[in-house]
Order: structure tokens, then sequence, then C-alpha cells
């Protein structure tokens, strides 16, 4: 029998860290071009 009190593997954890960061940097870098998309529509 397993000790439930034992820590989880790190891969899930880690796993899902790894995903939301990707997941802000995506939408960083979307909101960065459409903040350029809306400055050059001002511009125009």
């Amino acid at each position: 029998m397993r000790d439930k009190t034992s820590p989880t593997p790190p891969t899930g954890s880690k796993a899902c860290a790894g995903r939301l960061i990707t997941r802000t940097g995506d939408m960083t870098s979307d909101i960065q071009t459409l903040s350029r998309s809306n400055r050059q529509a001002s511009n125009k």
C-alpha cells in the first residue's frame, strides 16, 4: 500500500505550471500585438 501523505510525483504539477506559464505568455504576446495594431489604427 502507498503512503497517502507521500507527495504526488513532480511531473504532474510541473507540467501544469509549464502549461500555465506558456498560456500567460501567449496572452501577453496577444495583448502586445493588439495594442500595436490599435496604435497603428489611431496613427492613421
